[in-house]
């Protein structure tokens, strides 16, 4: 064991923030999610530093309807934006809002309902819940499923083997291993006869029937159910700015089979022949294609082609996503990624959802005050805005690297009790501190 003696000192300094957190995502309101480098937990933050939502909880999503979800000892609970726990970490999951209205599920693994206030609008009674589209939620009692509406009522039982959510009014239901639609009523307003549906979109719907060969053709529905797109295709996608893609199996070339997409109307009309491997809906009037490349082509090239089937932007691209806000999120080179534009130029995203932490947003140096035990005057921490000597102290530093405070006595009685004896010693140390803290300041 050692023992040694030191200055104790109080300082103020520009504390960085990332001493003490990672930054994660940037929140609404200017907050920011950040880990913790003490406890690795997770909390929020204001633009000045100050713990909104303490670091405490294992996880942490952004907020839905002025909430945070928060996990802790593996359990799921909601904080409001002053930090208090609205709703206590006791359930096993929580979804995000959707209309107003969450899922939740509790310890036993039934799933409940709760408004934006946090009021229970449906106890946790159900053995599965899907989140609410067109105010309606899916339920699942007794192996079959049902609906219920925004305020918890089963407006329809649970008959069906399985369902899809509600899109424009209508649902799709199963029974018997056929599917049709009804309304929100309840009432089967096109009869379960095929094979596979999907939702409804700008008023038509997906189905497939079996041909006498027992193959699977699709093709399209109304709100009817009558078949306005005959049953011809092998696959088909919902209808998405007036046009859907289709695909047709079975070309070949080079002994290699493979399936060609393109896209069609409303009246069935093939307005953008089979010619790529892949596509992606429209939007913002503009879909992603993938040329067909012979079988030994390593990559496959991306491009962006308009409702007229021009290829506006060439495919030329590693990998590309959907338009969205005015841009493209694209890579090429293998592993570049990077946003452009719809006249092709590189762009830096800037988005209010964008999880990049905005320099503007949060103020990264906080003034704090801290007493320290400095043995000399090096030992004073950079940044320091003032200083000042407490005491005179003395420390008995153990074989395990253990610091023990042995003695302490204030300035005022160090001086009238030791100064005597070694006075010289604290000038000569208070001098070289005053002074070395001057001379750090003059450097900045």
């Amino acid at each position: 064991m050692e023992r040694i003696d030191s200055i104790k000192i109080k300082v103020t300094r520009k504390k960085k923030i990332t001493e003490d957190y990672f930054l994660l995502n940037e929140m609404t309101d200017g907050l920011v999610i950040v880990q913790s480098k003490e406890n690795e937990l997770y909390g929020v933050i204001d633009k000045n530093c100050n713990e909104v939502i303490p670091c405490k909880y294992e996880e942490l999503k952004d907020f839905s309807e002025e909430l945070v979800l928060v996990m802790k000892n593996e359990k799921w609970g909601l904080v409001g934006k002053n930090g208090n726990e609205i709703v206590s970490c006791e359930y096993s999951r929580i979804r995000e809002f959707n209309e107003g209205l969450a899922i939740l599920v509790d310890s036993d693994g039934k799933y409940g309902v709760i408004d934006k206030n946090v009021n229970v609008v449906v106890p946790c009674k159900y053995e599965n819940a899907r989140d609410f589209s067109d105010k309606m939620s899916a339920v699942r009692k007794n192996c079959l499923w049902g609906f219920i509406d925004e305020n918890g009522k089963e407006v329809i039982p649970c008959e069906y083997e399985y369902v899809e959510s509600f899109s424009e009014g209508l649902a799709a239901v199963g029974k018997n291993g056929k599917w049709g639609f009804i309304d929100k009523s309840g009432n089967q307003v096109i009869p379960c006869k095929f094979e596979d549906v999907g939702n409804f979109s700008e008023g038509l719907a997906p189905v497939a029937i079996k041909k006498k060969n027992k193959k699977l053709q699709c093709g399209f529905v109304n709100k009817y159910g009558k078949i306005v797109i005959p049953c011809k295709y092998d696959c088909v996608g919902n209808f998405s700015e007036g046009l859907a893609k289709v695909k047709k199996s079975g070309f070949c070339d080079y002994d290699y089979f493979y399936d060609l997409y393109g896209f069609i109307d409303k009246n069935g009309n093939q307005v953008i022949p089979y010619k790529y491997r892949y596509v992606e809906d429209f939007s913002e009037g503009l879909a992603v294609v993938k040329t067909y490349n012979k079988p030994w082509t390593f990559f496959d090239n991306y491009g962006f082609i308009d409702k007229d089937g021009n290829e506006v932007i060439p495919c030329e691209y590693d990998h590309a996503e959907s338009f969205k806000n005015g841009l493209a999120h694209v890579a090429k080179n293998c592993c570049e990624y990077f946003y452009i534009d719809k006249k092709r130029n590189r762009v830096e995203p800037c988005f209010e959802d964008s999880n990049t932490i905005n320099s503007d947003v949060i103020n990264y140096d906080k003034v704090v005050t801290e007493e320290l035990y400095i043995s000399n005057e090096e030992e004073i921490p950079d940044d320091c805005l003032s200083i000042e000597i407490l005491a005179y102290n003395s420390l008995l530093v153990l074989n395990n690297g253990d610091r023990v405070e042995i003695e302490e006595p204030t300035r005022d009685k160090w001086k009238k009790e030791v100064a005597k004896i070694i006075k010289h010693e604290l000038s000569s140390l208070e001098n070289n501190i005053n002074s070395t803290f001057a001379r750090k300041r003059s450097i900045k």
